[in-house]
């Protein structure tokens, strides 16, 4: 049993994740480059990764990786001058930033105990704005 794929075999993956939240107005919320008051938020990521196991050496097994993520978001804030409130939405969708995996080595215990320890890094390659309240970063 390995928990990496084998030598020369290529595992396409996409994932989905979505995650919905909010604070609260009795906490600030520092964003875009303001102070909120309350804050909603909805975003969702879609990984697209690439795989490729490389062999065994040793017991271990080894592959390399890529993935291209991309993010759509929504975020609410409102803020309050007074009595006066106000409430500002932004959007934000397109890549965000890569990531690779120039190295997995992976090891199995038994059929169901298995280590992957990997090095990963990122690519600055989405768009950040200190002032927007959606960013693709």
């Amino acid at each position: 049993m390995t928990c990496l794929p084998p030598a020369d075999v290529w595992v396409v993956n996409v994932q989905e994740l979505y995650l919905n939240g909010s604070i609260s107005g009795s906490h600030g919320v520092p964003i875009g480059g303001q102070e909120s008051l309350g804050l909603d938020g909805k975003v969702s990521f879609t990984l697209a990764t690439i795989e490729r196991g490389w062999g065994k050496f040793g017991g271990w097994d080894f592959a390399s990786a890529f993935t291209l993520p991309y993010v759509w978001e929504e975020v609410t804030a409102t803020s309050a001058v007074g009595r006066a409130g106000r409430t500002t939405t932004d959007r934000a969708s397109n890549l965000c930033d890569m990531y690779f995996t120039p190295i997995i080595a992976g090891y199995s215990f038994s059929q169901n105990d298995h280590l992957a320890p990997s090095f990963n890094f990122w690519a600055p390659t989405g768009q950040y704005d200190i002032h927007a309240l959606a960013t693709r970063a």
